[in-house]
């Protein structure tokens, strides 16, 4: 498992733990999610990269 999916799982577990006692538009669940979702979007992102082939 590389660092960034690594990540991803911690800060998953982070947003579920935060959620579990605030509503879900709460800043601090949010601010969570939107550090989960730029890990996400890199991961994805470097996945399609090494992926394509060589120009």
């Amino acid at each position: 498992m590389n660092l960034t999916h690594k990540k991803i799982e911690e800060f998953r577990l982070l947003m579920h733990e935060v959620a579990l006692d605030k509503e879900l538009t709460d800043q601090r669940v949010l601010s969570v999610s939107r550090k989960l979702d730029v890990l996400i979007n890199d991961y994805y992102s470097m996945a399609t990269w090494s992926l394509k082939p060589a120009v």
